[in-house]
């Protein structure tokens, strides 16, 4: 049986640094030096369980938790959720996935898109379907949540060849209108590139974060997140990119929220291939 997140649970999440999404929340463990979110958070019927993924114990977790809050953990008794609150698939998805960490997702950003960090609100699905009822094939894939106002609304998902980690296809799974990633931005600045390899380039090529807003003709349509108070867009240089990135600016700029661009370098088909390794040029788009 299911339960619904308590006041409680909420409130140590929010400590941990983490959001409930769904039906658990993903928080960094305070176990071990966590880089990237690993300590799954699930409602119990009388408290919250634990389940880290980089194989801290239980009771470990739990006592670094209660050193986090300089408390206990108080008794609680969650309600059930409703018999037909059923998760949308794209949920389902996000749950069931790992950390990157030492997979072929890691292989992916690492080998073929030369980035050098673990990305957040990133995960990998080692048999992530695509297709549907008997049709479905079930492959390894890279998971890219969506996000508005913190809140996960779709998935993308990065299917990825099994040997050579290359990235086969690129499909969304959800309701991304207006949705971007990651979940949050620092600083008072949206930095949006048109895809997710592009944002992460951006970073490591920069050292400002960056996000992207899945697809050159939602630089108009995506959502800012709360306390933005100015927008940086990252087209690609094509005619497209150059073409909505400008009209883009156009709109936006009548809400009174300060907008610019910010060109790819010459010569360089987009952000991500600054940073790719050239053997992989011609084969992951």
């Amino acid at each position: 049986m299911r339960y619904q997140p308590t006041t409680d649970t909420l409130s140590v999440i929010q400590r941990l640094g983490g959001i409930w999404s769904g039906r658990h929340a993903m928080v960094r463990c305070p176990a071990h030096e966590d880089r990237t979110p690993s300590l799954s958070i699930r409602q119990g019927r009388n408290s919250i369980l634990v389940h880290c993924f980089a194989g801290c114990d239980g009771a470990a977790v739990m006592r670094g938790i209660r050193q986090v809050l300089g408390h206990t953990i108080p008794d609680q008794r969650a309600m059930p959720e409703p018999a037909n609150d059923r998760e949308p698939p794209f949920r389902c998805l996000w749950a069931e996935a790992r950390p990157v960490e030492g997979t072929l997702g890691e292989r992916y950003l690492r080998d073929v898109r030369g980035i050098r960090f673990v990305p957040a609100d990133v995960r990998f699905h080692p048999r992530c379907p695509m297709g549907r009822g008997s049709a479905a094939r079930f492959l390894p894939a890279l998971l890219v949540g969506v996000f508005v106002r913190e809140r996960l609304i779709a998935v993308q998902r990065l299917f990825l060849d099994s040997e050579t980690a290359v990235r086969t296809h690129r499909m969304m799974l959800g309701n991304s209108r207006g949705g971007t990633w990651p979940a949050r931005f620092e600083g008072g600045v949206m930095r949006i590139a048109e895809g997710f390899e592009s944002a992460c380039a951006y970073r490591q090529l920069t050292g400002q974060e960056a996000g992207t807003c899945f697809g050159v003709r939602n630089f108009a349509r995506f959502e800012p997140v709360l306390g933005t108070g100015a927008l940086i867009l990252l087209p690609d240089n094509d005619d497209e990119g150059q073409f909505f990135a400008h009209q883009a600016v156009q709109q936006r700029g009548r809400d009174g929220l300060p907008i610019a661009i910010t060109a790819c370098p010459t010569g360089y088909g987009d952000w991500a291939d600054l940073t790719r390794p050239h053997v992989h040029m011609s084969t992951a788009s």
